[in-house]
């Protein structure tokens, strides 16, 4: 049972400062240790990790992961609930006493947590699992359940959020018209990200009065795994990725296996309204119930042992890297960006195709004054990703070299990606009040005046200021 609570634990640890991104990678890095040392101690032990106390360690992970909070929004944190739920659920068989009613508290708190969540794909799965798991199998009970669940569906679409759902719709247009280009081949690995920004400001400069600017963002993941794997590979990865979630779940279920199938229906779920496929956890059920589906016989230990020490050694180096990374843009970011400009030099041979690395190296580039050089580090992270926030960037970087036929260039794109944003036009009349250009000026003070505010900020609040005291 420690064994399985170290693991879910370890997919839900809390933000650290110890990698350059707070969410995800320490989940992996923390997560892929603990089960590397696992598989050691199986190894020594000549025997392979039972199941016995996963019910209970699946409690322990629900009421860590609802009192700690550690994910950047709710439909994350809703996400692994649902996939603990079947779990949890489970322990109520145990024959002691005291785990039941610890079973049954940490499942009435899962309840209520998924309910303040406000996701409305963790209330599907709620509602999935108790028409399915607590009402009679019967036929008609069945086809009733399956029109509740869509009805539910189309209300929660058109009536629940139903600017998430406008913004949702439009992204998957968008998505869709980026298949259509390479509908085979696909636009390779991170095809998404750098062709979806793209797509967005052609759409908004060919419809520059459509409703859909108002809730346009800087978007990295078509909130659907299978539209984003038939982004990159084309449709084929799309249909792959059919195949690998559904096909532990049309085969012959054995009673041990069924809380996994269970979990595993729940990423299904999750695959078409969010990106599930980012955290461990989720691979972790899905590679268990493969497993269970081929009943992989015991391997000796002499012959795995070899790659498993190779594959050790490979993932303390990739940790070392990382969270040296990430100590150096910690310390960048709190005021000492020229003196760590020598240590991502050191890192640059190692994330060089890394666009996240880029435009983190780029940016504090920009504040340590290394202007040009952070101009190259933005032009080699085009090549990986197309953004909002690198436009920007690059657009600021021109300014401060006075190259400002490219910086009103940035802004433009920016403006064109995300119209509802102010920190582009700010940029373009920065641009022509440098260039000695009033008209251009004028007609940009004008915009920013008539422009309604979507969310309050200071630096939205600031902009507006300096253009009404002018």
């Amino acid at each position: 049972m420690i064994g399985w609570a170290l693991f879910l634990l370890a997919t839900s640890i809390p933000p650290i400062n110890l990698y350059p991104e707070e969410h995800i990678q320490p989940k992996w890095m923390v997560s892929i240790w603990v089960v590397l040392l696992l598989f050691a101690v199986c190894l020594s032990k000549r025997n392979r990790p039972g199941s016995r106390g996963l019910p209970l360690a699946a409690c322990m992970a629900v009421c860590y992961i609802c009192t700690a909070r550690p994910f950047q929004n709710s439909s994350v944190l809703a996400m692994h609930l649902c996939m603990l739920m079947p779990f949890v659920h489970q322990a109520h068989d145990t024959e002691q006493r005291l785990t039941r009613w610890f079973a049954w508290f940490a499942e009435c708190l899962l309840v209520i947590v998924l309910l303040l969540s406000q996701c409305r794909t963790g209330y599907l799965c709620l509602l999935s699992y108790i028409l399915f798991l607590h009402l009679p199998h019967t036929p008609k009970i069945r086809s009733t359940a399956v029109i509740m669940l869509a009805l539910f569906a189309i209300a929660s679409a058109f009536f629940m959020k139903t600017d998430s759902s406008q913004g949702r719709w439009f992204i998957m247009r968008n998505t869709v018209e980026i298949i259509k280009e390479r509908p085979l081949t696909g636009h390779g690995e991170d095809g998404f990200r750098k062709t979806y920004m793209k797509q967005q400001a052609q759409y908004f400069m060919q419809n520059p009065e459509s409703e859909h600017a108002w809730l346009a963002d800087d978007i990295r993941h078509p909130l659907n795994e299978f539209l984003l794997q038939s982004v990159n590979w084309g449709i084929a990865g799309g249909a792959l990725l059919l195949l690998l979630l559904f096909t532990p779940l049309l085969l012959p279920l054995h009673c041990s296996n069924k809380a996994w199938r269970q979990s595993l229906a729940t990423i299904c779920i999750f695959s078409f309204f969010s990106y599930p496929l980012l955290y461990p956890l989720t691979w972790f059920v899905i590679l268990t119930n493969w497993i269970s589906v081929f009943h992989f016989p015991p391997i000796r230990t002499r012959y795995i042992l070899p790659p498993y020490i190779l594959l050790f050694s490979f993932f303390i180096y990739k940790d070392y890297h990382l969270r040296r990374w990430g100590q150096i843009s910690y310390l960048s970011k709190h005021g000492h960006p020229k003196a760590m400009m020598p240590y991502y030099q050191t890192l640059y041979p190692h994330f060089q195709h890394n666009p996240d690395f880029l435009y983190d190296y780029a940016i504090e580039s920009f504040y340590a004054t290394a202007f040009r050089q952070a101009y190259h580090l933005t032009d080699e992270c085009r090549m990986y990703m197309s953004s909002y926030d690198l436009c920007l960037l690059q657009g600021d970087i021109c300014m401060q070299l006075k190259e400002y036929g490219k910086a009103t260039a940035c802004y433009q794109e920016a403006h064109q990606m995300c119209p509802v944003r102010f920190a582009p036009l700010s940029g373009m009349l920065d641009v022509y009040l440098a260039t000695g250009n009033p008209l251009s000026a004028d007609s940009i003070r004008q915009i920013i005046r008539n422009k309604k505010i979507k969310i309050p900020s200071k630096e939205v609040l600031d902009i507006k200021r300096k253009v009404d005291n002018h």
